[in-house]
């Protein structure tokens, strides 16, 4: 004469792209004479569809008999992002361009997937006219990590003659002339 759910499915969360498990319900078949029976298979179950989030009404059907219940199918979402493995390079003197080859992210979801990411992220300018430790941000998805590269100050350690001036030979009071020095 009816049905009714016995026991309910233990995973009623899902996210996109989830297969359904309903392997765990039952229901209750109940008989014009007063009996029912609990069954674990032999019922249809339908509506289940993970493509797009959101609410989803799940029906058994058993001998033309309905009874619904309710899923949630939640949207895949990014919730961290963490540098794994620094650029290749971290170690700069001013003014040397930034180069972020190496930069390895780990992007973990909502669904407790994780991800490597190697490419399409974005990284801030970073300024290199100073010196000092600075502070990388990097940007994947509208998530921000960090990690520090060294700036050190460029100077002068020696100056050396490459090439004599063309003139070395000057005779008192002669104007000196430092054509050809390098």
């Amino acid at each position: 004469t009816s049905i009714e759910i016995a026991t309910p499915a233990t995973k009623t969360e899902y996210f996109v792209g989830d297969a359904a498990d309903f392997a765990d319900l039952t229901i209750k078949a109940n008989y014009n004479n007063g009996t029912s029976k609990v069954l674990a298979d032999g019922f249809n179950v339908t509506g289940f569809e993970s493509d797009v989030a959101g609410v989803k009404t799940i029906t058994v059907e058993y001998e033309g008999k309905t009874v619904t219940f309710t899923v949630n199918v939640k949207a895949i979402e990014l919730v961290s992002i963490e540098v794994v493995t620094t650029p290749d390079k971290t170690e700069y003197y001013t003014n040397e361009a930034f180069d972020a080859t190496g930069l390895t992210l780990k992007a973990t979801y909502n669904n407790g997937a994780v991800e490597t990411i190697t490419t399409g992220f974005d990284v801030a300018t970073v300024d290199m006219t100073t010196a000092g430790t600075k502070s990388v941000a990097v940007t994947y998805e509208g998530m921000t990590a960090s990690f520090d590269i060294t700036v050190t100050a460029l100077y002068i350690t020696n100056v050396e003659i490459e090439t004599l001036p063309d003139k070395t030979d000057y005779i008192v009071g002669e104007a000196e002339d430092n054509t050809g020095l390098t």
